[in-house]
Parts: C-alpha cells; structure tokens; sequence
C-alpha cells in the first residue's frame, strides 16, 4: 500500500509540473496557442494553431500555412515562451525607420524680371531649364509622418539674348552671352502621407525649406558701340521654401524607385540675380534600413 501512495504521488506531481511532456488530446487544440504536433508518419510540425475542428488543423509556420488532417496527428505538445519569442522574431513585419535616396532631375526656373548689378539694370534676363541632383537622408517617426535630410545640387545656364540696359550712360540695347546659375543647398522636408516601404506603391506630400549658396558665374555683354565687358559676380546666400509630392514604387525588399514634382521658391540676396520660382521634377533610387 505503501508504493502504490508513493507511486500516485508522484505521477501527480510529475503531471501538475511537467504538464508539455505529456501529449494532449488533438481535439483540445486551443486557436491562437502555438503547439508542437507529432504525425502518424512521424514529421513534427511547429507553429501557431489558426483554426482547429473535428476534421481539419490550420497551422501557421515559419515556412507557411499547413492544414493538417486530424486523423493523421499521433499526438501535440503546447510550446512555451521559448518558441513564442523566436517565432514572432522570424514572422515580425519589417518596421522600416530610415532610409537613403539619390535621385537627379529636370529644374525649371520661372523668368526672372530683371537683373541688379554694379549700378547696371538690366530686365527680361532669364535662365535655361537645367539639372538637379540630390541625395536625402529620411527617418519615419511613424507609418505616416517622416523628416527628410538633404543636400541639392543645381545647374542652369544664361539665355542668350539681347536686352535693353538702363544706366548712367543713357538707354539702348546690349548682348548677353554665357554664364550660369549654380545653387548648392541644404535642405529639411516634413514627409506625410503613407510611408510602408514593405508595401508596393507608396504616396506622400512634403513641404520644407533650405539655405544655400548660389554662383552666378561669368556673364559677357557685348554693346551697340562694340564695347564688351565681362561681370563675375560674387557668391550669394540663398534661402529656399517649398512643397512637393512623390510616389515610391518598391521592386526588391530593401529598394525602391522614386519620382517626385517639387515646386521651390528661392530668395537670393541683392546683387545680380533676383528672386524665382523653381519646379523641379526628379527621380531615382531609394534604400531602405531597418
């Protein structure tokens, strides 16, 4: 009598402690708890129970869904914390929080209504549309609102072409040839809109702002009388604002392609250009971390 209390003991104390040793009953397969189930073939199969009757379990693994017939399970086993952590570590969403792009484009500035120089007016002087490139640094603060980090940079040549000139020498007509415009800006845009680079077409809005410096370059005038002078203006401090829209298209995990239109307006200090408005369409790569 003496065993047998001590056998039933311990049978119950091994039951209450080790309760996942044991196979439980198929049919007491709970939705949502992750099991470990043995097949009558003898393959184990890990995972999460999505739906569980009479005929049929719904297993999700790491591999995929696997509907197993209830006849074919020989026995299950209940997984603990253990399994739950590295499971939901393989089958996590991507949370994306950064990401780098490089893109270039087409700038094109509006006309500008004169030109301020060394006690020279000069009006109707205006630029040829030009290039824009730029690399961005951007972190998402959720699923719908980023802060992007960049620094542009562009280009875009003198029109050549008469003008008229008014100054201490009286009015008449001259011949503008050569030069351009070169801007070099840091900028900082806020991004809104939807920014899930796990999903295939993304579309957002920005507005931001950026200081600069701008390089006027070598301009030639050429005079009614023959004469020709050369103006090489100095560098000007620049300031810029303005709001855009993009599209992001994802082709791999990590990268995706991007074209945005952006219109700018930039302020330039007194000297020999004025301020403009600017519209830029550009487009390029985009890198995406995590």
């Amino acid at each position: 009598m003496k065993n047998k209390l001590i056998i039933l003991t311990s049978v119950i104390l091994i039951m209450t402690f080790l309760p996942d040793c044991f196979p439980q009953n198929k049919d007491s397969l709970q939705k949502g708890s992750f099991y470990s189930i043995t097949l009558v073939s003898g393959k184990t199969v890990k995972g999460k129970v999505m739906s569980a009757d009479s005929g049929y379990v719904l297993l999700k693994t790491k591999q995929g869904l696997n509907e197993i017939e209830t006849h074919n399970i020989l026995n299950s086993k209940k997984l603990g914390q253990e399994f739950y952590d590295e499971y939901f570590t393989e089958n996590r969403k991507p949370v994306y929080r950064n990401c780098i792009s490089l893109s270039i484009g087409y700038i094109s500035p509006s006309e500008i209504s004169d030109i301020s120089y060394n006690y020279y007016d000069y009006s109707n002087v205006n630029l040829n549309n030009g290039i824009s490139v730029s690399a961005a640094y951007s972190g998402f603060f959720s699923r719908t609102i980023g802060v992007r980090a960049g620094l542009t940079y562009s280009r875009m040549s003198n029109k050549d072409d008469y003008i008229m000139n008014y100054n201490y020498f009286g009015t008449g007509s001259s011949f503008r040839k050569g030069g351009r415009l070169s801007q070099f800006t840091i900028g900082m845009d806020m991004l809104t809109g939807m920014l899930q680079p796990e999903k295939k077409i993304n579309a957002y809005g920005t507005a931001g702002f950026g200081l600069g410096v701008a390089n006027c370059g070598v301009v030639s005038e050429v005079y009614g009388y023959g004469g020709e002078y050369d103006y090489n203006p100095d560098p000007q401090f620049l300031f810029s604002y303005g709001i855009g829209a993009g599209i992001t298209y994802r082709f791999s995990e990590k990268t995706a392609f991007q074209t945005e239109a952006y219109y700018n307006h930039v302020s330039l200090q007194e000297g020999f250009y004025r301020d403009m408005d600017q519209f830029i369409i550009r487009a390029g790569i985009v890198f995406y971390k995590f």
